[in-house]
């Protein structure tokens, strides 16, 4: 008896030990820390295909999606100055004129919140509004079929995976002017999610003669993307890669080094006038560093992290990138076409006037009158 009991001991033992091993192995995930070769060229080219002039859409966003002939402008009406309207303008992905419709700010059944996302499923039109608290659901003809409330605390999200999963993060106010991030992945429709990483606080403002005043430039800038079941999140302050399963449990976590580029200072009203902030620069502050990294545009093979060179960063036609592979491997440097807010600093909003689907990349651009859509063919 006494050897069956020492021997079921043993066992246990044994059993646990594997169990514990394969807990940590699961959560041990370390970071590592990469250095790019910057004279390395990348095989990825950009071909233009169309451009169309249309009229102006303030605040415009793209809504394109691989399992529609479908690509949707949209935001602020400026047809209509009287009334606070928001337009969704559809093309097919040849770019041909289809249709459009018109929103009302409020909060009726077909009204829409005071900033919004859509996103595209094979077979409906979904609109994630920050106000409401909702997501609106629509035909692919726009006939409204429902809405679904939620309790999160969160901006208006895109929802990823044909309409499966959200991404967004959670602001948290602190004391002494400080803040924090939850970010989240959730499902939909039932709107469960799971913090999947916790930004550090920090002060998102300095204070500055008799009054306190907004950092543009400070560790509030992130870039987001879902594909293939995997999220992957970059904080652009420190070039920053995380990469995370579809439950959320994170992959891979990459640092990428790069040469600490400073602010020159004495062209602070010149930035802030290009980044329209013109009319109310005493009330913000540039921070003493440029993020390296603007935002990440996800392609077929790989994606890319657009780079900056200095507080703002010429947009004349072509941006430096840097391009990866899937699994966080550096592939090389490329030239992304340059669009309309690629560049801006957001206050953390992860772009939405660049999208990539089957094979194309279509990007916004923007004049005093008009707003341009253009389609490029990407070959990788």
């Amino acid at each position: 008896m006494k050897i069956k009991t020492l021997i079921v001991i043993l066992v246990s033992i044994l059993i646990l030990n594997h169990c514990k091993k394969v807990v940590d192995s699961k959560l041990q995930i370390l970071q590592e820390e990469i250095t790019i070769d910057e004279n390395k060229a990348g095989n990825v080219r950009f071909s233009r295909q169309a451009y169309i002039e249309t009229d102006l859409i303030a605040f415009a966003m793209l809504a394109v999606a691989e399992w529609q002939d479908k690509v949707i402008v949209y935001g602020l009406s400026t047809a209509d100055k009287k009334q606070n309207t928001w337009v969704a303008r559809t093309y097919d992905k040849a770019l041909k004129y289809i249709g459009e419709k018109t929103f009302f700010s409020g909060q009726g059944p077909d009204d829409v919140g005071n900033f919004n996302i859509i996103s595209l499923t094979k077979d409906k039109i979904l609109i994630s509004d920050n106000s409401n608290k909702r997501v609106s659901i629509y035909a692919n003809d726009w006939t409204y079929l429902t809405s679904l409330k939620h309790s999160l605390q969160l901006d208006a999200f895109e929802i990823f995976d044909n309409g499966k999963v959200f991404m967004e993060k959670k602001h948290i106010g602190l004391k002494n002017f400080k803040f924090s991030y939850d970010f989240l992945l959730g499902s939909f429709p039932d709107f469960d999610t799971r913090i999947i990483y916790k930004w550090d606080p920090f002060d998102q403002s300095v204070v500055k003669g008799n009054s306190r005043r907004l950092v543009i430039g400070c560790e509030s800038e992130q870039a987001f993307f879902y594909k293939n079941k995997e999220a992957f999140l970059l904080v652009c302050k420190n070039y920053h890669i995380m990469k995370f399963d579809s439950r959320g449990d994170k992959i891979k976590d990459v640092i990428v080094k790069v040469d600490e580029i400073k602010t020159d200072h004495t062209r602070d009203d010149y930035y802030l006038q290009e980044l329209g902030y013109s009319t109310e620069k005493n009330g913000l502050v540039l921070s003493d560093t440029v993020n390296p990294a603007a935002t990440m545009i996800p392609l077929m093979k790989g994606f890319v992290v657009v780079r900056r060179v200095d507080f703002m960063t010429p947009c004349n036609d072509w941006v430096p990138g840097d391009y990866f592979s899937y699994q966080l491997e550096f592939l090389g440097k490329i030239k992304v076409p340059c669009s309309y807010n690629l560049l801006w600093y957001r206050f953390g909003r992860t772009n939405q006037r660049v999208k990539f689907a089957n094979g194309y990349l279509y990007a916004i651009q923007e004049t005093e009158d008009s707003t341009i859509i253009e389609k490029w063919e990407v070959t990788e």
